[in-house]
């Protein structure tokens, strides 16, 4: 499943919002982009497993450099599922489409492909995200590529037959985070810096944090925000296609199921397959920071349902961080509005 898939590099904007307000959110952040390059937060623990790869990988013709530093680039794409989609080769095999899920904390692999590979079995596992937990097996490929420039060796893919996605895998959150890096949604490229760090020159700096549960998984980052009055710890994550989702602990906690009764059901399904309900409303008064909006499209879940466990109280996910260019160091994550695509402008002034 995902071997060799294959997607036109170009962007699927999101459609399932009203454009008007999609617009009146850009045009609020376009005015917030300050000149601050310092970003705020602190970190705890950082995963050391691409830095090795990354110091072989920074050879002068792979490796490109810009105010800030050297840097490699990994293009990407939007796939018609709303994930970053990465080519990834392994053990000279491929390409395979991977998603970088910075929600992840361990990088994951379809348990057919894993098999199919002849990849190395080297323990059982607890696999979790939204929905629940499964038991699964370690796989170790020898050898890794992302994009065409990127390799690293002794990869450890959790293994997930559950996996409901045309998807290959996951690329953990500490792709993102091991080292410096950006994800740029104009030019559809990350960059991983192997000297220096992003010139930050625009970035709104936020409050965040790297943290990791434990040296062995990736770190992942965690900001702070509120909305409607209500603080919220969220989790970054880049495999979550709504602007922001929250946990049913404290959607019930708040009593936002009631609050927000005249909203769209929906459903969210988890890496595992297990299906959540959802209501997709608008809740006024978003901040992060220096970054406010009037009002954010937040998909609540159930609060009868199935919570995670990480110490959040939802995410912060893809569509929100499409409107920006995003900045991620050791000291936190940055952001700087970016204009919204011709084809959103299009389509408002058709409407």
């Amino acid at each position: 499943m995902g071997e060799g898939a294959s997607y036109a590099l170009e962007g699927d904007w999101p459609d399932d919002m009203e454009i008007s307000q999609w617009r009146d959110c850009q045009a609020q952040l376009l005015r917030l982009a300050s000149p601050r390059s310092e970003l705020g937060g602190t970190m705890t623990t950082r995963r050391d497993i691409l830095a090795g790869a990354l110091a072989a990988a920074a050879l002068p013709a792979l490796a490109r450099a810009d105010e800030g530093g050297q840097y490699v680039p990994v293009p990407f794409f939007i796939t018609p599922g709303d994930k970053i989609g990465i080519n990834v080769h392994i053990n000279g095999s491929g390409p395979y489409l991977f998603a970088v899920d910075s929600g992840a904390d361990v990088s994951c692999i379809q348990s057919d492909l894993a098999q199919k590979l002849g990849l190395k079995f080297t323990r059982g596992t607890v696999s979790g995200g939204l929905g629940g937990e499964e038991i699964e097996g370690v796989y170790l490929a020898k050898a890794v590529r992302f994009g065409p420039y990127l390799p690293q060796r002794d990869v450890a893919f959790d293994g997930l037959s559950h996996f409901k996605s045309r998807l290959s895998g996951l690329v953990a959150a500490g792709f993102l985070t091991t080292l410096p890096s950006v994800l740029d949604f104009g030019a559809r490229e990350i960059r991983i810096y192997t000297k220096g760090t992003p010139d930050l020159s625009g970035f709104i700096p936020v409050d965040s944090r790297l943290d990791a549960s434990s040296p062995a998984v990736s770190a992942r980052i965690f900001v702070h925000v509120t909305i409607d009055g209500v603080p919220l710890k969220l989790l970054v994550d880049t495999g979550s296609p709504p602007y922001v989702l929250l946990f049913p602990s404290v959607v019930r906690a708040h009593g936002l199921w009631d609050k927000y009764g005249a909203g769209t059901p929906g459903k969210g399904e988890g890496t595992t397959g297990v299906v959540s309900s959802t209501r997709l409303v608008t809740m006024p008064d978003f901040a992060l920071s220096d970054v406010t909006l009037p009002h954010v499209p937040v998909s609540l879940m159930d609060p009868a349902g199935h919570n995670e466990n990480d110490g959040s109280d939802g995410l912060l996910g893809l569509r929100f961080l499409e409107m920006f260019t995003v900045a991620i160091t050791s000291k936190g994550m940055a952001l700087r509005p970016i204009a919204p695509p011709a084809t959103a402008a299009s389509s408002s002034a058709a409407s």
